[in-house]
């Protein structure tokens, strides 16, 4: 739709004086009002998504209500005018009721631009109308070149009792010059009225190119002493930036009244923003700045509230920033409790922010999964598999998701490089997630991983989880085996301890083990010597008389047997009953082995030597422990030998004594 007056998706204006319902109503077309090049006044649009314009300046009263309304379609305003994703304009001194309508659609305007009502106004002194939005919801991006912008409302002006903000949503980021705010732009509540926001959620980025930017208000403009602003049992988050005049919560207060000190209440309000503004601006944790000289402070009242606000101007951080400015842009500090994010889980938000209240539908994330750096899912658990190589397993309870109230749909786990390294499998009351491949050199390695996750409602974009944990494979086992009481488990860890010092050639682990584990009985673990006098000796294998045979550490064992300059020029191996092929290498006339698992140390090795015709085959057996037996004399491989055995020989007693974790 293209036009230059009153243009709505499905209704184009109604008088004062009209009751009725306007219910769900879905608008999916692209609605243009206007053109720059039009710059009458009297012919400025009104552009709503569902209902472009409501009342007149008349006495008559109606009573309307629009719920269940949702606008998809691109909404844009020429110039001037109003503009909304669901209603463009409301001057009706009547009751207008707005509830469980959404936009989700772009709106690029330029003055008095709502996500969900682009103007709210009582020009007549006898109307005092009372606006309620509930349960509605803005993920649409927002941006204007002038003034009044909101993720809920642009502008409140006149003689209205009030207006109510109830269960609202915002997740589309919001840009304008200047008034700009998460929910409401501009609002200036006259005698005994106040602005109300309860149980509101903001996930969004407000920008004022010019001045006053807030989370929640961008101006707010007190014009009587009986005035207030209250906005309690919310959750706020985003960043704020402003040329000047910019604060967490509300950019700017004002008057053009002789109203000394504006009342601002927060009550059970949770705050993480970050607040950036130009060098020698003004900008607070609660409020930006007062604008007229006849507001010297602010009432400000907080409880059950947390903040975790940082304030930047020109570039610096400041240390110690001020709740709000007075019109000399002197600061007034108030201390504030700091909000501790790791603890604000989902389970907190229902029990704490939705006090006396029903539970709203962005707690339970149906619509805001963007909730995700509050929804603290941690890993719960750790283990090692010890196979052909070490798998590191990652456990999150189903109880941990269902107390944070996330419906999810897929879960991972991402490494520290921000990759989804593994996918959770549902096993009984956890996710699993199998970390296979890791080297020996990595056990002394940190790693962060935490959860990200799908919701059922929203499965494109994964959400990343801020809860995370950073610990090297080896600090999840002692973490995971410490708390149990298994003989052999201390040795266990203690050689796992020296095989990834002897891998990587370094004693990273150990430091690391020894700062877990100061008191470690290191006379626990059992030498390279005594594990050999634990071979039956019934091994057949000579070194001097038969091919050459060498062990490598790499991340499990591998083994290579040399056939130049001997009889023979083929070999078969098994383990066991096992039987391994190897990996023929031509120029050098070897074959290379690998595969072998931990439990394989005592396994008997039968090797088959074959030649060219006329020679008989031979057959020989031996077992890994004495090819690492071999090194004893070289002081190099000597500890690769010792520490691998070690390994190998804890590792072996714990898999037969876990086979199901083997």
């Amino acid at each position: 739709a293209l036009g230059c007056g009153t243009l709505g998706g499905i209704v184009a204006s109604m008088g004062s004086a009209e009751d009725g319902t306007i219910t769900g109503c879905v608008n999916n077309a692209t609605i243009i009002g206007g053109d720059a090049s039009n710059t009458d006044k009297d012919q400025q649009p009104t552009v709503g998504g569902i209902l472009a314009a409501i009342g007149s300046k008349n006495v008559d009263t109606g009573n309307l209500t629009v719920t269940n309304c949702k606008n998809n379609g691109v909404l844009s305003q020429g110039y001037g005018g109003y503009i909304g994703g669901i209603i463009g304009k409301i001057t009706d001194p009547g009751t207008i009721n707005v509830s469980a309508c959404e936009n989700t659609g772009a709106i690029n305007a330029v003055t008095n631009v709502g996500g969900i009502v682009g103007l709210v106004e009582s020009p007549d002194a006898k109307g005092k109308n009372t606006i309620p939005l509930a349960q509605c919801s803005n993920s649409g991006t927002i941006t204007a070149s002038g003034d009044n912008v909101g993720g809920m409302i642009g502008a409140c002006s006149g003689q209205y009792t009030g207006i109510t903000l109830t269960e609202c949503l915002s997740t589309g980021d919001v840009t304008g010059a200047n008034n700009v705010g998460g929910l409401i732009g501009t609002t200036q509540p006259a005698a005994n009225s106040s602005v109300i926001i309860s149980v509101c959620n903001v996930q969004a980025n407000v920008k004022a190119t010019g001045n006053y930017a807030g989370l929640t208000v961008g101006y707010y403009k007190a014009n009587d002493t009986r005035a207030s602003l209250t906005v309690q049992n919310s959750l706020l988050q985003g960043q704020v930036t402003a040329a000047g005049n910019a604060a967490a919560i509300i950019g700017a207060v004002g008057t053009d009244k002789a109203v000394p000190t504006p009342t601002v209440k927060l009550t059970n309000t949770y705050v993480q923003a970050t607040v950036t503004v130009n060098a020698d601006a003004v900008a607070g944790t609660i409020a930006g700045g007062a604008t007229e000289e006849a507001i010297t402070g602010v009432t400000l009242t907080i409880s059950g509230s947390k903040f975790a606000i940082q304030v930047v101007v020109g570039g610096s951080a400041v240390e110690a920033p001020n709740a709000y400015y007075n019109y000399a842009g002197e600061g007034t500090a108030v201390a504030l409790d700091a909000l501790d994010t790791a603890n604000l889980t989902n389970g907190t938000a229902v029990g704490v922010l939705n006090t006396g209240l029903g539970t709203p539908a962005w707690v339970q994330c149906t619509k805001a999964p963007g909730l995700a750096c509050f929804h603290q899912i941690t890993i719960d658990g750790a283990s090692l598999t010890i196979g052909r190589n070490v798998t590191l397993n990652l456990f999150v309870k189903t109880e941990t998701i269902r107390n944070v109230g996330v419906t999810v749909k897929t879960i991972s786990i991402v490494n520290n490089d921000g990759k989804a390294i593994a996918t959770g499998e549902l096993k009984g009351t956890n996710y699993v997630f199998t970390i296979e491949g890791l080297s020996a050199k990595e056990f002394g390695t940190n790693k962060t991983y935490h959860v990200q996750y799908t919701t059922a409602d929203a499965p494109g974009t994964p959400i990343d989880c801020t809860a995370t944990k950073e610990y090297s494979p080896l600090q999840y086992a002692i973490n995971m085996y410490g708390k149990t009481d298994k003989a052999g488990l201390d040795a266990l860890l203690l050689s796992i301890v020296n095989y990834a010092d002897a891998a990587a050639g370094t004693t990273t682990a150990k430091a690391a083990f020894d700062k877990k584990h100061a008191d470690a009985d290191w006379t626990a673990v059992t030498s390279l010597a005594e594990i050999v006098k634990e071979d039956t000796g019934k091994y057949t294998y000579n070194a001097e008389t038969m091919p050459g045979i060498s062990a490598r550490l790499t991340e499990t064992i591998e083994l290579t047997v040399y056939l130049k300059d001997t009889a023979y020029t083929g070999v078969t191996m098994k383990v066991g009953d096992t039987e391994l092929t190897g990996t023929v290498d031509e120029s050098t006339q070897t074959v290379k082995f690998e595969g072998f698992w931990a439990t394989d140390l005592y396994n008997e090795i039968t090797l088959t030597f074959t030649g060219a015709e006329g020679t008989e085959p031979l057959e020989a057996t031996t077992s890994l422990v004495q090819y690492l037996n071999r090194y004893a004399g070289n002081e190099t491989y000597a500890k690769v030998a010792t520490a691998t055995a070690q390994y190998l020989y804890a590792a072996r007693n714990f898999c037969l004594k876990n086979r199901t974790n083997a």
